[in-house]
Formats: structure tokens, sequence, C-alpha cells
């Protein structure tokens, strides 16, 4: 690819190389390393906001539990069981969603020791 329309240079050929190309680059377990690290975070971060959903949900079907409770005796008692069953339903996908993602940040601790220690590795061949 060249660096502009009228360049006859290609870009490979370039001193600014990007530094994503590919796994020949001098340091790539460690790019790798940092790439596997902010999604650690970024799943640390996602679960924690599931799990306060979660919680969230559980309150408020307690607090709808309790408005059935003082105001709703003119109603039928299949309305009250209709909702709290919407509501739980969505408290069990949350619910397991949250569980797969607190699930998956073991195997991502995983690979960041392994990059991490291949990273400190020194370079072969140099």
């Amino acid at each position: 690819m060249l660096i502009t329309r009228k360049s006859n240079r290609p870009s490979d050929n370039s001193s600014f190389r990007s530094r994503f190309r590919g796994a020949s680059g001098g340091a790539f377990a460690l790019r790798q390393y940092l790439r596997c690290r902010e999604e650690f975070y970024q799943c640390i971060v996602v679960s924690v906001v599931q799990i306060c959903f979660v919680v969230f949900l559980l309150m408020f079907g307690r607090t709808m539990h309790r408005l059935f409770a003082a105001h709703g005796r003119e109603l039928s008692n299949w309305v009250e069981i209709i909702c709290l069953t919407v509501l739980l339903a969505f408290i069990v996908i949350m619910a397991r969603r949250a569980f797969r993602n607190v699930k998956s940040i073991m195997p991502l601790r995983q690979e960041m020791r392994r990059l991490y220690e291949e990273s400190r590795k020194p370079e072969e061949g140099i």
C-alpha cells in the first residue's frame, strides 16, 4: 500500500511501521500482554456492573412485592405473580451473564501471566 496517492514508495518499507502488524515485531509478547490486560480490566468492570444490576433488580422485585401488598388488594393475585415472574426471568438471565463473565476472568489472568513471562525473556538471536 502506498503512503499517499502520489507516493511511489510503499509504506511497508517506511521507518514508521505499524506496531500491530504481526508477530515478527520486537516486543510482540509485550503488546499481546497489554491487550490482554485491557481485556482483563474491561471484563472486571463489566462483571461489577452486571452484578450491581442483578442486585438492583432484586431490590426492585422486593419493592414491587411490597407495592402489591400495600396497594394491590383489589387486583387479582395473578398480576403480581406475572410481574414477579417476568422480573425473575430478567434476574436469571443477568445472573447467568454475570457468572459467565466472572468465569472468563481466570483464563485471561493465566494468559496474562504467560505473556508477561514471555515478554521478560531475552530476545533470541540478538
